[in-house]
């Protein structure tokens, strides 16, 4: 979803549609299969000359409606890891991530939810970037509920303070 006050991206927009026009085909098949089914009789008689046409051309353009929905969407959210943390961006290649901490932190599920076991494995500029996300990406990079996000946010910013401040 875009934040607020932010454009939908064209791609958003043509998921959107892809999402609409698949539940929009979904009834038109299912209603009228229901009703026939309810009322004893076949589709054709359901549905008349004109309608079993239509009705036929909203099955076969579900598959289609589908692909095309799930190849815009792969197209959205592109999640790689590099150096432990998650990025839109292209993935690292190997050799790219370096020291013991990074090899350490690839994936998120190797993530310790406690704070203090958290902070021995993240590097200065992994805290850094950490006191400055927002609540629902610290969740969704980290696996964490939201208060403990907002709990981690605080203590990372307490760290960089402390750390400027000496």
């Amino acid at each position: 979803m875009p934040r607020n006050g932010e454009a939908w991206p064209f791609r958003f927009k043509a998921l959107t549609a892809f999402v609409l026009l698949i539940f929009t085909t979904g009834l038109g098949i299912l209603v009228p299969f229901t009703v026939s089914r309810v009322a004893h009789m076949t589709m054709a008689l359901t549905l008349g000359a004109n309608g079993i046409w239509l009705w036929g051309l909203a099955v076969n353009l579900a598959p289609l409606l589908l692909i095309g929905g799930v190849s815009t969407g792969q197209a959205i959210v592109k999640v790689t890891e590099q150096a432990g943390q998650m990025t839109g961006q292209e993935p690292a290649k190997t050799g790219q991530m370096t020291g013991q901490k990074s090899e350490m932190i690839g994936r998120v599920s190797e993530y310790p939810t406690d704070w203090r076991m958290v902070r021995k494995l993240l590097t200065a500029e992994q805290l850094e970037a950490l006191s400055s996300m927002a609540t629902g990406e610290i969740c969704y990079r980290y696996g964490l509920p939201e208060r403990q996000a907002r709990r981690w946010r605080e203590k990372a910013a307490e760290e960089i303070k402390t750390m400027v401040e000496a």
